[in-house]
């Protein structure tokens, strides 16, 4: 493997992620979206996106004209939309001979103040799909994309690509990121063309691995959805034989109690409840002034970004593994503005490298607000019984010029 051909395969990966991602969610934002916020916009077409999901007929079905096809699993469609099953309506279920025929989707609402910056290539071809205004050739541009980051994973191994075959790979990329920029306007298609140029000018260093895992999980997110749709459709298929050969033991008991099991091992209640999150913060206000801007604080959107080191104290009887793939989900989901950025995690200690905006790290009720998020979001994932009463200690590390540690806490 030469240097060349390794930076060939990881420019094409930043041209993806840094790039056409962001190209993308721009047309949706622009050209879709409207006035409406994201959260809105989810909320209005709900019926249409839900069902790129949920197969059956719903309580908000009126004719047969959406097609009701599992394309995602139900990961995806909870990047999008929480989930709370008391807000379903008992009367918008029905049943025809001990079977459920139409469901109720009112559980389903939008994320809070969710950004348009969080879908990945999949969902934003569903999303145009099925609520845009199919603009000539957006759908085809769109799919070329998404072929060259399939592409990308399948080299996952060797990680390198020729000359030859890396300027066929990027005038593909560029003709359909130009393509969607022009739909958006002539003015941000002159600045993703500018994008584009300093892509292919990148020095390639390690921080791409990032930006290469989040290829590979958006790949596999879309996989995932191919075997589930598989597997259910193998479930469904013997369900069908076991209510056609013994009609009375699969009764409609018998299906609302599936149901029933299957909601609660997909879903879980993301609210911290009886969980006491204590935040321990070394390091005060005084000692982050010290930082000069051109070494440790970077600028971005007008924010200051402070580096940190956080360090997760969890009770012995959570799943360390479980906690550790929760927080690193979380790392590799994360948008551009969010106020705290987790860079990189040790599955030894759960200790954490990460970046916190100056502003949240100096107001000690917007700083327990946004790590209550960031703990809720991870005792979600990680599946911890929220009713238990415990205790999570989460140790946040200001390092200081001086190296002098001020101790605060607070309590979540």
């Amino acid at each position: 493997m030469t240097q060349q051909h390794r930076n060939n395969y990881f420019k094409l990966v930043a041209l993806i992620v840094d790039v056409a991602y962001l190209v993308i969610s721009k047309y949706i934002k622009e050209k879709i979206l409207g006035p409406d916020s994201f959260e809105t916009f989810l909320n209005k077409e709900k019926h249409k996106l839900v069902h790129i999901y949920e197969t059956s007929q719903c309580c908000e079905c009126r004719i047969p004209s959406i097609k009701k096809e599992k394309l995602i699993s139900r990961k995806q469609l909870l990047i999008l939309y929480k989930s709370d099953e008391r807000n379903q309506i008992r009367d918008h279920k029905k049943y025809a001979r001990n079977k459920l025929t139409q469901i109720c989707i009112c559980e389903y609402s939008a994320k809070a103040q969710i950004d348009v910056r969080v879908v990945d290539i999949t969902l934003a071809n569903y999303i145009i799909q099925k609520c845009g205004k199919h603009a000539l050739g957006i759908d085809n541009w769109i799919e070329q994309i998404k072929d060259v980051r399939n592409e990308i994973f399948h080299l996952s191994d060797i990680q390198e690509m020729t000359d030859q075959m890396f300027g066929i790979k990027w005038t593909k990329l560029e003709g359909s990121i130009m393509g969607i920029a022009k739909e958006i306007s002539s003015d941000y298609a002159n600045e993703a063309e500018k994008h584009i140029m300093q892509t292919q000018k990148l020095t390639i260093i390690g921080d791409y691995m990032l930006k290469y895992e989040i290829i590979c999980r958006d790949y596999w997110r879309n996989k995932c959805a191919e075997f589930e749709r598989a597997q259910n459709q193998v479930i469904d298929e013997k369900a069908a034989a076991l209510q056609h050969t013994m009609p009375k033991l699969f009764s409609r008991s018998m299906e609302k109690e599936c149901h029933q099991t299957m909601r609660k091992i997909q879903t879980l209640d993301s609210m911290v409840n009886k969980i006491n999150v204590m935040v321990n913060i070394f390091g005060s206000e005084e000692n982050v002034e010290l930082f000069d801007d051109t070494e440790l604080v970077m600028k971005d959107n007008k924010r200051i970004l402070i580096p940190v080191f956080m360090q997760l104290d969890i009770p012995t009887s959570w799943d360390k593994t479980k906690v550790f793939e929760a927080i690193d989900e979380f790392r590799l989901t994360g948008t551009p503005d969010m106020n705290i950025r987790i860079k990189a995690i040790s599955i030894d200690d759960l200790s954490m490298y990460a970046e916190i905006s100056k502003q949240v790290l100096g107001n000690v009720h917007e700083l327990r607000s946004e790590i209550n998020k960031l703990m809720s979001t991870m005792l979600s994932d990680a599946e911890i019984d929220t009713m238990e009463n415990a205790e999570l200690c989460v140790n946040l590390n200001v390092p200081d010029t001086s190296e002098i540690a001020t101790p605060s806490s607070i309590v979540g």
